[in-house]
């Protein structure tokens, strides 16, 4: 877990729009999906996952032998109000819906007309999510990361096409470790591999990225 947190905390500050060609031609671009999607603002306001959602997300304790009750709906739930509707996006927590390697199930709805409805059906492999500023279809786009290993860092980018969310691009952020006496592994560089987002990772916005390193 500590290896890890040096990864994302390395990877938020460190990897940025000088790693990707030809990233000087949009640098602001670049450089948000790097960093916001990993901030705590990125997911928008936390709030009490709705009983409704609760009900359809809940684990069955067969998926998770030796779990308490408790663990079948322990879930992070994310408001992020958009016009004349809301995203709410669902993340596990327990041990009912991550995996030792910290990736988690995850969900996100749409609440609009008192009704809940769902544009991006379960995924299993998310260790960070973030909305970003850019929108098609007139809603932001998504980026989810995946923990893959201690030295790799996947994301992938999700767009909305007007019914639902879809895969739309990935990349992976690659680091290298050295090992120190102390035990702790000691950052040595990042870059970006197997990038299929190419110009596309982040079309044309107008909001200011921030470039805040704080990762949640």
């Amino acid at each position: 877990m500590r290896l890890l947190a040096i990864l994302i905390l390395t990877t938020v500050a460190l990897v940025g729009p000088s790693l990707l060609l030809p990233a000087e031609r949009h640098p602001q671009r670049y450089q948000l999906l790097w960093k916001q999607t990993l901030t705590t603002a990125a997911k928008g306001t936390r709030i009490a996952t709705p009983r409704s959602i609760l009900a359809e997300v809940k684990a069955s304790p067969d998926d998770c032998l030796d779990a308490s009750p408790e663990e079948t709906t322990k879930v992070d739930a994310y408001r992020l109000p958009k016009r004349n509707l809301t995203l709410i996006a669902v993340w596990g927590r327990g041990s009912c819906f991550c995996s030792p390697t910290g990736n988690c199930s995850f969900w996100l709805y749409q609440f609009r007309g008192g009704k809940n409805k769902l544009l991006l059906l379960q995924m299993d492999m998310v260790n960070q999510f973030g909305f970003l500023p850019s929108h098609t279809n007139g809603l932001p786009d998504l980026v989810i990361w995946s923990h893959d290993s201690a030295d790799r860092f996947p994301g992938a980018l999700w767009k909305f096409n007007g019914a639902e969310y879809v895969f739309e691009c990935s990349w992976e952020v690659v680091s290298t470790f050295r090992d120190v006496p102390n035990g702790v592994a000691e950052w040595l560089e990042s870059h970006i591999e197997n990038n299929t987002c190419k110009l596309k990772l982040v079309p044309g916005t107008e909001t200011r990225p921030n470039t805040s390193s704080k990762a949640e």
